[in-house]
């Protein structure tokens, strides 16, 4: 069985830190609970507390199985 993983990446997105989170399409409530203790562990590493404080956004999104890519020519 594939480990179940999601992912952060901290990044510049429009001129703000961004921390994109992208998760597995089956994340459960412990999944998330354990998600926001590492998010809080890079804002805190990051910024020095463990606040947003309009410093960081997060943005979440959810990896699909499938997805329908569509080319706009």
């Amino acid at each position: 069985m594939a480990a179940k993983v999601a992912e952060l990446e901290l990044g510049k997105l429009v001129g703000r830190q961004t921390l994109s989170v992208r998760v597995p399409r089956d994340i459960t409530e412990n999944d998330f609970a354990k998600l926001g203790e590492s998010i809080i562990d890079v804002i805190r590493n990051h910024t020095g507390c463990s606040c947003l404080s309009g410093m960081i956004d997060v943005v979440i999104h959810e990896d699909f199985q499938e997805a329908l890519r569509v080319e706009l020519r």
